[in-house]
């Protein structure tokens, strides 16, 4: 009996030995799974930046050539409608015929426009004040155009 009883004693060191032996892998299994739990979400938290971001040779928006050429045409439009809106709305009476139609009355008479030479010169000044700022304005338009579409 005492043989089997040393023996029995042995037996139970090797269980109990690889008993913790066992527990000390089945451990580390468990942290292997946590730690590639770990790093497998820490993967699909990572971004990596595949195309660096571009900087744009000019700005995508607003196209400024093509706000000022519409904003020119809409000036232009505008104001040639509002010209042709007063010409129309004129109801003043410059010639017999427009007495005659206005009124249904005959003309009698009509005194002439009598213009004095100054009043002439007065008239070419006011013109040719007119046709140079007309031009002036014309050509700085046009400057600030091209110096626009330049840049």
């Amino acid at each position: 009996m005492p043989t089997r009883e040393s023996e029995l004693i042995e037996l139970m060191r090797d269980y109990e030995t690889l008993q913790n032996s066992y527990a000390s892998l089945l451990a580390k299994k468990e942290d292997s799974k946590i730690a590639a739990n770990l790093e497998r979400r820490q993967v699909g938290e990572q971004f990596k930046v595949l195309d660096p971001a571009r900087v744009p040779e000019r700005p995508f928006s607003p196209n400024r050539q093509q706000l000022n050429l519409l904003g020119a045409i809409i000036g232009l439009g505008v104001g040639l409608g509002l010209a042709a809106l007063l010409e129309v709305t004129d109801t003043s009476l410059k010639t017999d015929d427009d007495v005659v139609n206005a009124l249904s009355l005959p003309v009698l008479a009509l005194v002439p426009l009598i213009v004095s030479p100054r009043e002439r010169k007065a008239v070419r000044r006011r013109t040719a004040m007119v046709i140079v700022s007309s031009v002036t304005v014309v050509l700085a338009a046009v400057a600030l155009l091209v110096w626009k579409l330049s840049f």
